[in-house]
């Protein structure tokens, strides 16, 4: 299986430590120094089903976070999911239908953006990946909102 995860790394304080691996398997582990865009490459004789996890750690959240006066995050050690391709499978809007799971158990839904110290869970639950990817793009699909021109009318014009 060949995997590839497009992330925008952000550097404050050294960059993110960020480990991916299969299962208990760790397939890459290394701190992403340089800001910017960079492609995380691994081959892996892994087979499906199995559960991919991008981790972050390492972070001290008093330190490698900084932070302006009024709270607002002026600069940060963390990455930002941009894609994750296995095999010819591209995920790129899918990605938020997956979890991240900070440290403390905190889990945080609809978000590709890895801040805390803590594991970004893709679950390939299905022998055939692309009988699993369909799945994903029919949940893509049925979560999203029916159009209800009476609701609209009562949001626009207050009837």
């Amino acid at each position: 299986m060949k995997i590839e995860i497009k992330v925008n790394v952000k550097n404050f304080n050294g960059g993110p430590k960020v480990k991916v691996a299969i299962e208990e398997d760790i397939l890459f582990c290394e701190q992403l120094s340089k800001q910017g865009v960079k492609l995380i490459t691994i081959d892996s004789t892994k087979s499906l089903p199995c559960k991919l996890s991008i981790q972050h750690y390492g972070k001290n959240m008093k330190k490698d976070t900084k932070v302006d006066t009024h709270g607002n995050i002026v600069s940060d050690k963390a990455l930002i999911i941009q894609s994750v391709k296995i095999n010819e499978v591209i995920l790129t809007n899918e990605i938020f239908l997956f979890t991240f799971t900070k440290d403390d158990d905190t889990i945080i839904k609809n978000t590709n953006y890895l801040g805390y110290n803590g594991k970004f869970m893709i679950d390939i639950n299905r022998d055939n990946l692309y009988s699993w990817y369909n799945g994903l793009q029919n949940s893509l699909v049925s979560e999203e909102e029916t159009f209800s021109y009476d609701q609209f009318k009562k949001e626009i014009f207050g009837e």
